[in-house]
């Protein structure tokens, strides 16, 4: 059953804490590297704010079929339901290793969740940033331009221009706030006190730790370039076919044009020119969703790269401050 478009649409994702710990759990115990970690998401929607309380993975992939995990879900859903616990169907989550996570498969899964429930919502959890002190959840939903045209199957490029659609607003990012209960608030506050937490070195936050992390955008860029140039010199090819083409075409239709005047002039009968447009077909154009996907990948990582260049730039001047005034201080 398709989902109407919600009149409410979500402006605001409200996540539970202990779901926040539960896939942050997922991500550390599965480990499968470049295989996500995925799962489903319940709560329930408020007004314009999706409130997200309860979580569970899915199996492996290479444990259960399509069948077996469809049933896995709905009987969870079920058993939730019967211990009073939210067991609405909101959207899902994955993992993903330097935000390298916008391609097809994502798109078409996403696609899938929302026609059918009309608020879902994908979260993606970056554990490397969340190595770096700072956690990387993120919230993504399909425009509802990008729903009509890929259910109309004309994601070309007259249509992307007609309904404004671009790789910057293919996926729109939904703001997510962490909500805790109040004895969770309080469990945090005596925590600190009873300082259980580890203590941080003061000098740690002048750490240039994210190298490594831009190292490997700049890699996962380069390859996301390079899918995007193939994509580009397919459109090329593609206009050279169709001006070759086109050219033949052109020819075979005054040759024929100039032997239908000899037979008109011999009392013959003309020869219709059906064949030669039969002949001269154009050439199958190639998919403007194939090189949209890598351009939304390339604003992800260039986005990344500003973000942790901004932070090693800071850090850099409070170094160089911090070093001027120990040597002056020495002096």
């Amino acid at each position: 059953m398709e989902a109407t478009m919600n009149e409410e649409p979500v402006e605001l994702v409200q996540l539970d804490g202990q779901v926040l710990l539960k896939i942050i759990k997922h991500a550390s115990v599965e480990d499968l590297g470049l295989i996500p970690a995925q799962g489903v998401l319940l709560g329930l929607m408020k007004g314009t704010c999706l409130e997200i309380t309860n979580c569970f993975p899915f199996p492996r992939e290479n444990t259960l079929d399509y069948d077996e995990t469809t049933n896995y879900q709905m009987d969870m859903m079920r058993n939730l339901r019967n211990v009073n616990i939210d067991h609405l169907h909101v959207g899902w989550y994955q993992t993903t290793y330097y935000s390298s996570f916008l391609n097809k498969a994502f798109l078409e899964s996403q696609y899938s969740y929302q026609s059918s429930i009309g608020e879902a919502v994908a979260l993606v959890y970056d554990p490397t940033r969340t190595n770096q002190r700072d956690i990387a959840i993120r919230c993504f939903r399909l425009s509802n331009d990008v729903m009509e045209s890929y259910k109309s199957g004309d994601i070309s490029l007259s249509n992307c221009i007609s309904q404004g659609i671009s790789f910057e607003n293919m996926f729109p990012e939904i703001p997510v706030v962490v909500r805790n209960s109040n004895l969770q608030q309080c469990l945090i506050a005596e925590l600190n006190d009873q300082e259980i937490t580890p203590k941080v070195n003061n000098k740690d936050f002048l750490s240039l730790g994210t190298s490594k992390v831009l190292e490997n955008s700049v890699r996962f860029l380069i390859e996301s370039m390079d899918q995007l140039n193939t994509e580009s010199s397919k459109y090329v090819q593609y206009n050279r076919n169709v001006a070759r083409l086109n050219q033949q075409k052109m020819q075979a239709l005054a040759k024929r044009q100039l032997e239908n005047r000899e037979r008109l002039q011999r009392g013959e009968r003309a020869v219709p020119d059906d064949d030669i447009t039969r002949q001269y077909q154009p050439p199958h154009l190639p998919s403007r969703l194939d090189a949209m996907m890598p351009a939304c990948q390339i604003n992800n990582y260039v986005d990344q790269i500003n973000d942790y260049a901004a932070q090693n730039y800071g850090k850099l001047f409070l170094a160089e401050s911090v070093y001027r005034t120990s040597e002056s201080d020495q002096q």
